[in-house]
């Protein structure tokens, strides 16, 4: 029920239905088209001198252009929902030249009747059939009940919705309307209809990363404290009822067996008994109240599951459903894209880029200010304020702000992944753009390039990649300094590392296998990258700046740690620590020959000689590798300045949780 409510809106397809000819429609009215703007003079002689009938709008409109598509230009903000359309829309409204009222709700309906009889169903509460009163009260001044007569009007005489465009146009006199509806996108046979309706529609694809857009949804399309407050309530009940049921039966039980004993009851000891019940009834209120919430939450969060994938769908659908039909239905010349990411970095860049194409209209500094008292005063809700009521159709987080902030646009790295994408929604994210972020899932996908590996299921936040050190091997035991929520990552040598001759050459390998893997580019200069020890410091370095950048942390632990040393220790097994730092100490008088052989013949006894034999080669071997890497790269002028030292995994731990 709770999906079904989400979506009420999803199902607005445009079917045929028998309507009153726009003719008809015309010849109800008597009116001059002076009163179609809301004339009539001061008002003295009507009850709302600004509430034109639906019937005079409709004679205004000439007869030649209802017998074709409308001439005058239109905007159509077109974006699924959760896209940021409201922000944009709010910058938009700044515009001199432009009007973007509140979602109308109009292209999807051929008539207001029709239209009528699809918003019924939906909950009194959501905004979604408040658009268009708003909009009018906005743009002719009155207030809402008079706005609300207007449209009660339109839907009583079924006029046709190509007409309630028409008459919205002229309202705003020369201002072009921009209409922001997001559901549009939901049929493409809706976006179709622009086409018939209007000669010189315009549009802007508005999109966002899906893993932000995807998160958004599930966590506020729907009405989430409407439906945690209707689940307490429900529960409650049900809890009250219980208790009810078992009071009745223990006082019916209580009273038959004071009856028997005594013959008959005490008024004093009734008094006392009323006033102990209703002290346990109000405990019991609070208790039930607290537990039924918990439960509401308890069942809103196994919801969340169902509500992603859905929104995955709707995410992709909508998407797919503008590029389709602006790919190959609308010439090149009438829409642009916009990435709601660039938006908020520069939004003067994109909005001037979005203006001048499709409109041809310079840029006004007032978008720069959607947050104005004016502008904002349209949007907030009206619910207590004199002579308005009713709430904002469009999003009402997007008023918590007051102005445009450019950190938002890198929200979906920290917004919770409760899956991975779809198929058909990393699909389309791929042709908006979207590079997949494959550390926004737990778990490494086939095929992933074997020098990196997965070192938790975290998925929020951004990547911690740490590299390996002179062995060559996954520093897992650096795994417990990264939160469990942040996806971390560990490097290894791998044969195609060891046939490099340079450590940048080893570097590039792995940047490039975090950027394949972990992930996009966008984000891989915000990645924390950790290296241990003299020659993971130096890698570490090396890899953030083919990364773009990406922050450092070296422990420097090793850095007075022979590289035999290091060896040794990787290798011993169920030793005390007392017993390894004695035979390091002994074999640093020897020479690398013979600390060779001291090291052959600590085999332990549950491994064989020759698998013991092989370990050791291949941990010199690697070790020989990377020590000649990092001499070279000493010799050439390597540096560590970007490297931030931390002494021991506690500060190590500090300096992650900071960034």
């Amino acid at each position: 029920q709770v999906c079904t409510m989400m979506l009420a809106t999803s199902s607005f397809k445009v079917r045929s239905r028998s309507r009153p000819s726009r003719d008809a429609c015309a010849a109800r009215g008597g009116a001059d088209a002076d009163a179609a703007h809301g004339g009539g003079g001061d008002g003295g002689g009507g009850e709302h001198p600004h509430a034109a009938t639906t019937s005079t709008a409709a004679a205004a409109i000439p007869r030649g252009v209802r017998r074709r598509r409308n001439p005058r230009p239109v905007l159509f903000l077109l974006a699924g929902p959760r896209s940021g359309s409201s922000l944009v829309q709010l910058s938009l409204n700044r515009h001199e030249k432009l009007w973007a009222p509140q979602e109308l709700y109009l292209l999807q309906y051929h008539d207001m009747a029709e239209r009528k009889e699809k918003l019924k169903d939906v909950d009194a509460t959501l905004p979604v059939s408040q658009g268009l009163v708003n909009a009018i009260s906005e743009i002719r001044g009155c207030t809402y009940e008079q706005a609300n007569v207007i449209v009660g009007e339109m839907e009583r005489d079924a006029l046709d919705t190509r007409d309630v465009y028409y008459v919205l146009q002229e309202w705003c006199a020369d201002r072009i309307l921009v209409d922001k509806t997001p559901p549009y996108a939901w049929s493409i046979d809706t976006l179709r209809r622009a086409e018939t309706i209007f000669k010189n529609a315009r549009y802007v694809f508005l999109h966002r990363h899906p893993y932000a857009t995807i998160a958004s949804m599930v966590k506020e399309s729907l009405n989430r404290e409407w439906i945690v407050k209707q689940m307490v309530s429900s529960n409650a009940r049900r809890r009250r009822r219980a208790l009810e049921v078992e009071e009745v039966v223990a006082r019916i039980r209580s009273e038959e067996d004071d009856f028997a004993a005594f013959g008959g009851g005490d008024d004093d000891g009734e008094e006392k008994e009323k006033e102990e019940e209703m002290e346990k009834e109000e405990e019991m209120e609070e208790g039930e109240s607290a537990a039924a919430t918990e439960i509401a939450r308890q069942q809103l969060q196994r919801l969340d599951p169902v509500l992603w994938d859905e929104s995955d769908r709707l995410y992709a659908t909508a998407n797919a459903n503008i590029q389709d039909f602006l790919t190959n239905e609308v010439s090149p010349v009438r829409w642009t894209r916009m990435a709601y990411e660039d938006f908020l970095r520069d939004p003067r860049e994109e909005l001037t880029r979005v203006l001048w194409h499709v409109l041809r209209l310079p840029f006004d500094d007032a978008c720069l200010d959607p947050y104005s008292a004016e502008n904002v005063a349209t949007r907030e809700g009206r619910q207590g304020v004199e002579g308005r009521s009713g709430m904002a159709a469009m999003d009402p987080r997007v008023l918590e702000r007051r102005s445009i902030d450019a950190s938002m646009a890198n929200a979906w790295v920290h917004a919770p992944a409760l899956a991975p994408l779809s198929t058909f929604a990393m699909h389309v994210g791929r042709e908006l753009g979207y590079e997949p972020a494959l550390f926004k899932e737990p778990t490494m996908r086939p095929g992933c390039a074997p020098e990196i590996i997965r070192l938790n299921r975290g998925v929020r936040g951004y990547p911690v990649v740490i590299v390996h050190d002179v062995l060559g091997e996954v520093n897992a035991d650096l795994r417990g300094v990264v939160d469990e929520q942040r996806p971390a990552y560990g490097l290894r040598l791998t044969p195609a590392g060891l046939g490099l001759h340079d450590l940048e050459d080893l570097a590039r390998l792995y940047a490039a296998a975090v950027m394949s893997t972990a992930c996009p580019e966008e984000v891989a200069s915000d990645c924390v990258v950790i290296g241990k020890g003299r020659f993971g410091s130096a890698l570490a370095v090396e890899m953030a700046r083919n990364l773009g950048g990406s922050r450092v942390l070296c422990l420097e632990e090793e850095l007075v740690e022979e590289d035999v040393d290091v060896l040794l220790r990787s290798l011993m097994i169920d030793d005390e620590e007392d017993h390894h730092e004695q035979i390091r100490a002994d074999m640093r008088n020897l020479d690398a020959d013979a600390q060779l052989d001291v090291i052959y013949m600590l085999k332990p006894s549950s491994v064989s000689d020759k698998k013991w034999r092989a370990s050791v080669d291949r941990g010199l071997k690697r070790m020989a590798f990377c020590e000649a890497l990092r001499l070279k790269y000493d010799g050439l002028g390597g540096s560590r300045r970007s490297c931030v030292s931390v002494n021991g995994v506690e500060e190590l731990r500090e300096r992650l949780n900071e960034l």
